[in-house]
């Protein structure tokens, strides 16, 4: 089974604003409003490619419910504990020139409410799961809420892709994810260095490896995505679309790159798989959304080649 975890989910709206302009009154017309969060993205690009997961989460408030009400819409399986406060809404404003995203903080979470998620988490992964842990933590979360989920994993012989940044990434990596996936600023970040290199890059990726994480990843969008597992190392170029939005790419290469792990296949070909996932992705309006012809598609061209 296939596990993601979201722990700052959100009611997601795409919003399009002729002339948009701060200051003043703008009116919008809502083009896409859906279940948010990297971990249930994930789920849904799954959902998409034919693969089923559970999808664990935090709920609260009128928020909450729209959030588990549209998932369900959508044939998304949510396991979720119940918080206090209201969960959050975050806007995408697509206007003629540009797109702004706007994310609320989100709610703050009692001790009470991250004992209960510790418990259900347990309660669901088991032997053989692949967990995938995405995104950002509300507030009440330490920064070692990650770390402490990957040795829940490790301690339930269950397999961890983990997609986050920060102190809580640089703190998770010491509990030793099966996989990292973080793109170009976030390995700025964990080297303290200036933009790398594709070779940089490589290099930084082989020292996160001998830190105990098998196979690490960068993701840079629509550039070359780099990977590091056991010495060897991986070059692999997305497909060139007609993108229409950067919502959830990511995601949607995770997805892609995770189905086809747990199918048995190489890691060069999970790559590629991730990153026509991706690719196709950025052809759809929204986070997680993809058409798994498309993605098919691409890999087909693709062939057994580098693109």
């Amino acid at each position: 089974m296939i596990i993601t975890v979201t722990l700052n989910p959100a009611v997601d709206k795409i919003l399009r604003i002729s002339n948009f302009q701060t200051g003043t009154m703008n009116r919008a017309m809502v083009l896409r409003k859906y279940a948010g969060g990297k971990g249930i993205n994930v789920s849904r690009a799954l959902k998409s490619l034919g693969k089923d997961t559970v999808s664990l989460t935090i709920l609260g408030g009128g928020a909450g419910k729209q959030i588990r009400d549209m998932a369900s819409e959508e044939g998304l399986s949510l396991r979720y504990v119940k918080i206090a406060e209201n969960s959050r809404t975050c806007l995408s404003i697509i206007s003629e020139m540009s797109e702004t995203v706007i994310n609320e903080t989100g709610p703050t979470i009692m001790a009470s409410e991250i004992s209960d998620f510790k418990a259900l988490f347990s309660e669901t992964v088991s032997a053989g799961d692949m967990v995938i842990i995405s995104g950002s933590a509300a507030i009440g979360f330490s920064e070692d809420i990650f770390f402490d989920l990957i040795l829940l994993a490790r301690q339930n012989q269950s397999t961890v892709i983990l997609d986050t940044s920060g102190e809580p990434l640089k703190k998770a990596l010491t509990a030793s994810p099966h996989v990292i996936k973080i793109n170009r600023d976030e390995l700025m970040a964990i080297s303290g260095k200036s933009p790398p290199s594709d070779d940089r890059i490589l290099t930084g990726l082989s020292k996160i490896n001998k830190t105990g994480v098998f196979l690490s990843i960068v993701t840079d969008g629509d550039r070359a995505i780099h990977a590091a597992s056991e010495g060897k190392l991986y070059t692999v170029m997305p497909p060139e679309v007609k993108a229409v939005n950067a919502l959830g790419c990511g995601d949607s290469f995770t997805a892609g790159f995770a189905l086809s792990l747990t199918e048995g296949e190489s890691i060069e070909d999970a790559l590629i798989s991730g990153a026509c996932a991706g690719s196709a992705s950025s052809m759809e309006l929204g986070a997680g959304f993809l058409d798994k012809d498309r993605v098919d598609e691409l890999k087909a061209k693709r062939g057994n080649k580098h693109l």
